[in-house]
């Protein structure tokens, strides 16, 4: 009567549980089989214990060769199944099923083993969205195939099952949960629905962590399969349906919770798992799995609808289906609705914490003798297995079309990702290489895209359609799809920059570090060319130069930073000295085009500028590096730069724009550039440079052959340099014109003047009682031969200055009642006196001997004109007296002189006319005391050397 009365419930269930789920699961391809019965319920467990006792009790479904040990050939052998189609010899199992008969007293309560329903799903759902992609194959269980799923010593959520409390006949109003702890009674059964892994490493049978198996990437059923698991088999889903309420006498309508127990004593619920052997006709899976009837036809269906499965649905023969080895013998008698007053083997009731409890004394063992069977193999043969080894030859080589991953890319970690409107796989590997990675992504994230990795995430799921986008770069190629990556691999030792080679391409700066904060040397340049800038770093001793438009950097390491290297196109800017060539770019990034100097054919000098000595380098200027003197020479050289600062007493010299130097004592300039940017040719030697508009060559004053030193000594003795004619005015206390001039002369008439200082300018004399250091030039300036030598006295517009010191001669001593000895200071005075009519007869124009005595007498007031009557040299000044006079003449041993207006002294040993004049009543210049008279307007104090 009980048991008739469970199977009108069972049955009454599995109609409305199809029924229902029917409606449920449309959408996802599924097979359902809703009559999977009980084959037997014992302590064997072949994946965990081949050919051993197993730890607990389990309920076995399925063929009937079922034993301790599994080997694909004996269960597929199986006389009968308890599947209702019959080419299922597969075992299914999970552990048995428990009430606490006393639950108040654990350690003496009984145990009821409850009946169940049982079913199962094969879900053969493939990538989401379009989870039916017939292009993803879902291929047969692999012959010897095992697994399971769940632990056993769970004790939380694992989210592989779940849990559900029927309430109501027709399934309403039942309850989910993570555990069978329901606080209802659950008077029309407690199902749990647990899924299995689907995909598989192709190439182990089991592995004892069960590793050889994982789920879908995106859902427990659906979905792509990891890479690293590309075999993707049916979907489990193993549903047992147990009945407390079968049993009412004992279970009495009370709350299942605390009162249920899974074999192995967990009361949590947690430790739910179960197990698979495959054991199907594999000829009649792989053919149903192909079958249009059966699959893509999105949603789920009976099992015996599927048209290649139908003719082996049959009820009856799964129902009769006994094991062929019988039953493992138990200490206790077993079956459904019998209770035990221990649960089988070694098993303690177990809560959520806490180890598990052990037996004490140890329980016996159970002879398996009768259920030993040849364990099968663990592999796939070699030539069947999955080849997960990438290719290691040099090149890229395709390895597969991935899925992101709850948005995780399968290129992800430490990677990069630039964007390229001219996609194309070769461009994405070329610059993934240069960066050192040895995989290439290409994908479609709005923008085509290249990740560049050092690692794949292989538990991102295969697409097997996904990446068929055609590359905006070669329309015969294609660059992934939408959130789907076509992945390559070039093996490790092939990847980085090619050793070899000079130009590496286009780099992206990164917004911190990298190449140009690593730079050890940079400048910029209005005319920069790739060689220009290489040049330059190969002299700095550098290893890498990076040009970005006009600005060239240099560095000894390659300090990539966050920085990398893109197709050579994104640097775009033309270089300014050489539009052929690409200097960088701004934009779509900001770039530098990178070169390898180790392989540029290229020496530095061993001399800079031919050699010239003293060169410090070329520099930035903005006419502001050496500002204290500057002048422009059609004929410059370094040399003559060098030269003329050394003579003006500065210790630097700068060249510029080729005909302009420049001195100072302070380097005021920028920075050093290169000497390629000093390259406008000198105007005084065109085979060496002499700096550039804007930029200057530097030297030493001092390296110079021909200096202040030199200049000096190349002159007579007293010479204090060459000045500006603007300077005169400091040596006009005394000034004359000599018909012949020399240094020496000039010497002795200053000297005999009493002035410490004279200025020769051409057949000028003139001399002063200081020295005016202002304007000072190089003595080449200084470049007019004097009148009687070769000696030098000024130039066009330049002065000789002199020392006086002693001279050779003996300055005479000049006395005169009326004469006045004080020194004077003299300034030059070249203005004609007044233009007075004068009588133009000579007294005499017999020339008189030199005079001998320094003795003088006043010849009166004498007529002059525009032709002197004594056309000797002369002299002015603003202190003039007769004394002074009177020594200026005896310094030429002239017989005459005379004075006019005041402050002129005119010299001679001849008279050219001799008229008397009344004219001569201007008082000298020099005499304080306004006394004596020196001449007039064209009238002469004229006076005789005794």
């Amino acid at each position: 009567m009980r048991f008739a009365a469970l199977f009108t419930i069972l049955s009454s269930y599995g109609a409305v549980r199809t029924a229902a789920q029917a409606t449920e699961d449309t959408g996802l391809d599924a097979w359902h089989l809703d009559y999977l019965y009980t084959l037997v319920t014992e302590q064997l467990d072949p994946i965990v214990s081949p050919n051993r006792q197993s730890s607990h009790m389990h309920r076995i479904l399925g063929g009937s060769n079922f034993a301790a040990a599994y080997n694909f050939e004996e269960l597929q052998a199986s006389s009968c199944t308890t599947a209702a189609i019959s080419v299922d010899h597969s075992s299914y199992w999970a552990p048995q099923l428990y009430w606490i008969v006393d639950s108040a007293n654990p350690s003496t309560t009984g145990f009821l083993q409850l009946p169940s329903f049982n079913r199962f799903y094969y879900f053969l759902g493939r990538v989401t969205p379009s989870r039916n992609d017939p292009s993803v194959p879902v291929e047969p269980f692999p012959e010897g195939f095992r697994m399971l799923a769940g632990d056993p010593n769970q004790k939380s959520p694992n989210g592989i099952f779940v849990y559900e409390c029927h309430r109501n006949p027709d399934l309403t109003g039942s309850l989910t949960g993570n555990n069978f702890n329901f606080n209802d009674p659950c008077k029309y059964g407690i199902k749990f629905d647990l899924t299995f892994p689907s995909c598989w490493n192709g190439v182990d049978l089991y592995k004892s962590d069960n590793s050889h198996v994982t789920y879908p990437t995106h859902s427990l059923r659906s979905g792509g399969c990891p890479a690293t698991h590309p075999k993707r088999l049916p979907s489990i889903l193993l549903e047992y349906t147990y009945h407390p309420d079968a049993y009412p006498t004992v279970t009495k309508g009370q709350n299942v919770a605390g009162r249920l127990a899974w074999a192995n004593g967990d009361t949590t619920g947690y430790g739910l798992h179960a197990d698979f052997l495959n054991g199907w006709d594999m000829d009649i899976l792989r053919k149903a799995l192909n079958d249009p009837g059966c699959v893509t036809i999105n949603k789920s269906i009976e099992i015996q609808k599927c048209p290649v499965l139908a003719p082996y649905f049959n009820t009856a023969p799964a129902q009769a289906c006994r094991p062929a080895r019988g039953q493992l013998t138990e200490p206790y008698p077993q079956g459904d609705g019998k209770v035990v007053p221990k649960l089988p083997g070694c098993n303690p009731l177990w809560g959520a914490s806490g180890p598990k409890p052990t037996c004490n004394p140890a329980v016996p063992g159970l002879d398996v003798s009768a259920f030993l069977s040849r364990d099968g193999p663990y592999t796939v043969p070699v030539a069947d297995q999955v080849n997960n080894t990438l290719d290691p030859s040099k090149g890229w080589h395709k390895v597969a079309c991935y899925q992101d991953t709850n948005n995780v890319q399968p290129l992800g970690g430490s990677s990069l990702t630039y964007s390229d409107a001219k996609m194309t796989p070769a461009r994405c590997q070329e610059s993934c290489a240069k960066n050192g990675y040895s995989y290439a992504g290409l994908s479609v994230r709005g923008a085509f895209q290249c990740t560049c990795s050092n690692g794949l995430n292989r538990q991102n799921s295969l697409a097997y359609s996904g990446c068929s986008s055609v590359c905006p770069g070669l329309s015969t190629a294609t660059c992934g799809g939408q959130y789907n990556t076509d992945v390559y691999y070039q093996a490790p030792n092939w990847a980085g920059r090619d050793p070899k080679a000079y130009d590496l391409g286009c780099y992206t700066l990164p917004s911190t570090g990298g190449l140009i904060p690593a730079a050890t040397y940079r400048f910029p340049s209005s005319s920069m060319t790739r060689d220009t800038c290489s040049k330059a770093c190969v002299d700095q001793g550098a290893k890498w130069s990076g040009i970005q438009d006009g600005n060239c950097y240099c560095g000894t390491n390659f300090d990539m930073g966050a920085g990398y290297f893109v197709p050579n196109d994104f640097c775009s800017i033309s270089c300014k000295g050489n539009t052929s060539e690409t200097c960088g770019s701004y934009s779509p990034k900001y770039a530098l085009n990178v070169f390898n100097l180790t392989n540029y054919a290229y020496k530095a000098p061993g001399t800079v500028n031919n050699g010239i000595s003293g060169y410090r380098g070329c520099f930035a200027d903005a006419n502001q590096a050496l500002p204290a003197y500057t002048f422009t020479d059609a004929k410059l050289t370094p040399e003559m730069c060098k030269s003329y600062c050394n003579q003006l007493g500065y210790s630097l010299a700068g060249t510029q724009a080729g005909n302009r130097c420049r001195c100072d004592n302070n380097f005021k300039g920028g920075q050093q550039l290169p000497d390629s940017q000093c390259g406008t040719a000198c105007t005084g030697n065109a085979s060496v440079t002499c700096g550039a508009a804007y930029n200057l060559q530097l030297y030493d004053s001092k390296a110079t052959s021909y200096g202040a030193a030199e200049a000096t000594a190349a002159h007579p003795p007293g010479w204090q340099g060459c000045y500006a004619a603007t300077n005169i005015n400091s040596y006009s206390a005394y000034t004359s014109y000599p018909t012949t001039q020399s240094v020496s002369a000039c010497k002795s008439t200053c000297a005999g003047l009493g002035y410490p200082y004279m200025a020769l300018w051409s057949n000028r004399c003139s001399c002063g009682t200081s020295l005016n250091t202002a304007n000072r030039y190089a003595d080449a300036f200084c470049n007019t031969k004097c009148k009687s030598s070769n000696e030098f006295c000024g130039g066009s517009q330049f002065l000789d200055v002199y020392a006086v010191g002693s001279v050779s001669s003996t300055k005479a001593s000049v006395t005169s009642a009326s004469s006045s000895t004080k020194p004077v200071s003299s300034t030059a005075a070249t203005s004609s006196p007044s233009t007075k009519p004068v009588s133009s007869t000579p007294a005499t124009s017999t020339t008189a001997a030199s005079p001998s005595s320094t003795s003088y007498v006043s010849r009166g007031c004498v007529a002059d004109g525009s032709t002197r009557a004594l056309t000797g040299p002369t002299i002015s000044g603003s202190d003039m007296t007769i004394a002074k006079c009177a020594a200026f003449a005896q310094t030429g041993r002239y017989r005459f002189f005379g004075l006019e207006v005041g402050y002129q002294c005119f010299t001679g040993s001849t008279l050219a006319y001799n008229t008397t004049s009344t004219n001569c009543k201007t008082t000298c210049y020099g005499d304080a005391t306004k006394s004596t008279i020196c001449g007039g307007a064209y009238a002469l104090s004229l006076y005789e050397f005794a």
